[in-house]
Order: C-alpha cells, then structure tokens, then sequence
C-alpha cells in the first residue's frame, strides 16, 4: 500500500480538517486517510495528513489530485524507506 503525504493550510480549522479528510476518504483510490497527529502541541505538524492509495491505484495521481482543492497547501509521495 502506497502513502502520500499533505499539508493543509495553516488558516484551515479543526472542523474544515475534519470535512477535507471525509471529502479525500470518500475518492474511489483512497483507502485510508487521516491527520497525522490532530492532538500536537505544534499547530503545523496537527496539519500534515496521510492517505494510503488501493495497491493497483497511482499516488502521484493521488497528489495531483489533491493540489487541487484549495485547503491543500502540500502534497507528495514520501521516498520509500529500506531496512539496511
């Protein structure tokens, strides 16, 4: 399962976040969605979200996807990470 990391803008309020993630959740590819941590002290990590793709899906259609609506400041696939 692929990720894709994004960023809500700052101005977005917890109830906007909350409706951005329920629209995203809802996209046929998406399989899970959420805030990354909604409960951090730092106002800018409570802001970073994830979205996991179906396995037969493109995240980077995903993130061009998602730099389109309005309340996304961000968005990318992360480098796959290797144990060494």
């Amino acid at each position: 399962m692929k990720a894709v990391m994004f960023t809500l803008r700052p101005e977005i309020t917890p109830d906007e976040q909350a409706a951005v993630l329920e629209q995203i959740g809802s996209w046929e590819t998406v399989t899970q969605v959420a805030a990354l941590d909604p409960e951090a002290e730092e106002p800018d990590i409570r802001h970073i979200c994830y979205a996991y793709v179906a396995d037969d899906a493109d995240p980077e259609a995903l993130v061009q996807r998602l730099l389109g609506l309005p309340e996304v400041e961000s968005a990318a696939v992360p480098p796959e990470r290797r144990a060494l």
